[in-house]
């Protein structure tokens, strides 16, 4: 079992819904992108969900339950008050598209930066083979670092708060066509304001896709 702390904007319908159609595949006509393709594209992003990574998966370490992790989100997020997400914007980083805030939020990289510290204790050591897999996309010095210190190398100075749209995107013809659906789909919802409100446990079993297990709202 692997587990992880995970922002979902529940309190944006326009956006849980475009969110839902597309990962779901409905009404998607690219015809220069055939269907296998197009479904191996929204794989990544429908396996671990909808959502912004806030503590990357990890698996437990022994001694520690899944409760414990809940009992330890329950009064992490009793701490913190809801704030405001930069305005969002659909983007590209290297090659899959995701939605981004405009500009960095201080509140967000501190929360982000805290809650990497505070659940690093359950965290069972990476193995070999996921090291391996991360390192095989190509890291900086500072990314090893993290890597080795936190599990992901992706965190802290690192840390690039995202939504997740599609996978690895094959070639720049794709990646327009891409672009276009992308941005009628997700620009009227991209309107909404953002609240940084609460965060979520996820879990997976085995290879199992992710699943929502609990959320945690802000200052309760």
């Amino acid at each position: 079992m692997r587990v992880a702390v995970y922002f979902v904007p529940h309190r944006c319908p326009q956006l849980m819904k475009a969110a839902s159609q597309w990962l779901g595949g409905k009404e998607i006509d690219i015809s220069s992108i055939p269907e296998a393709e197009l479904d191996n594209l929204l794989q990544a992003p429908n396996h671990y969900g909808f959502h912004a990574t806030i503590k990357p998966p990890f698996r437990l370490k022994d001694g520690y339950t899944l409760n414990d992790v809940e009992n330890e989100l329950a009064e992490f997020t009793k701490e913190l008050q809801p704030f405001f997400l930069p305005p969002l914007e659909l983007a590209r980083i290297n090659n899959f598209f995701c939605l981004r805030p405009k500009h960095e939020s201080k509140e967000l990289s501190i929360l982000a930066a805290e809650a990497v510290r505070r659940f690093d204790h359950f965290r069972r050591p990476v193995e070999e083979a996921e090291l391996a897999q991360r390192r095989a996309a190509g890291l900086s010095e500072r990314q090893e670092q993290l890597l080795q210190q936190w599990g992901y190398p992706y965190v802290l100075d690192e840390f690039r708060f995202h939504l997740t749209l599609t996978g690895n995107i094959k070639n720049e013809n794709q990646a327009e066509l891409l672009r276009r659906e992308l941005s009628l789909r997700f620009d009227p919802a991209l309107e909404e304001p953002v609240c940084f409100d609460e965060l979520c446990l996820f879990v997976q079993q085995g290879n199992r896709a992710f699943t929502e297990h609990t959320c945690f709202p802000f200052g309760r």
